[in-house]
């Protein structure tokens, strides 16, 4: 069985009055970001994800954010822009693609939603397993950018 990537998703209120929403996923509930194999086909999302340890997330939900503001990289924005890749894998296949749409590039966050069918197309790998996983990470990812959420991975 596969493991499903699990993002927890709030809100943290910073000492700057700004509140800034979170996507956090944890290695001890999301046993694919801590595979080797997973990562490095997710490794062209995973240079622009925000890294914090446990501790640090948990005193940011209390309040106490010093810590947590040194680990906040780009906005969720920057991060799209960057990332590789970015088009949907399934732009040849959908009937409903259109590239400047289903892509993390150029996909700034509108009042309109954006479509939420994006997936991540993780490179072709011997494993299986390992492509699944890379893919459910990878859209979870992207999911969570495309939606103005900064992306903490926790390990």
């Amino acid at each position: 069985m596969i493991p499903q990537t699990i993002a927890d998703e709030y809100p943290v209120h910073l000492s700057t009055g700004e509140v800034i929403q979170i996507s956090e996923i944890d290695a001890e509930r999301s046993p694919a970001l801590a595979h080797p194999d997973v990562r490095k086909a997710v490794e062209g999302l995973l240079l622009h994800c925000c890294h914090a340890s446990r501790e640090i997330m948990e005193e940011a939900k209390g309040g106490y954010d010093t810590r947590f503001k040194l680990c906040i990289r780009s906005q969720p924005i920057g991060c799209m822009i960057k990332a590789e890749p970015h088009q949907c894998r399934l732009i040849n296949d959908c009937s409903m693609a259109y590239k400047p749409v289903c892509t993390l590039h150029n996909a700034a966050p509108s009042p309109k939603p954006l479509p939420i069918c994006w997936e991540f197309d993780p490179p072709k790998t011997e494993s299986p397993w390992v492509r699944v996983a890379a893919t459910d990470l990878g859209t979870v990812i992207g999911q969570a950018w495309r939606n103005n959420k900064y992306v903490f991975l926790v390990f």
